[in-house]
């Protein structure tokens, strides 16, 4: 199907496909593809501590030390 659509949009529309949403779920699959991509690109090349990836409570801030 996304050959077809790839090929000739308007041709893939015709029989009834919802090439918007293949279009949209295949924008959204290389997305989380290229942002996990991204972060062990961070990790990889020491721009990214593992240490430093830990939730801060709203509790830890209101304390005075």
């Amino acid at each position: 199907m996304l050959v077809a659509i790839r090929e000739n949009q308007l041709r893939a529309t015709f029989p009834g496909y919802p090439v918007e949403r293949y279009k949209l779920g295949v924008f959204v699959i290389s997305a989380v593809v290229t942002g996990f991509a991204g972060s062990l690109y961070g990790f990889q090349n020491y721009l990214v501590r593992g240490s430093g990836l830990g939730a801060v409570l709203p509790a830890n801030c209101s304390r005075s030390s």
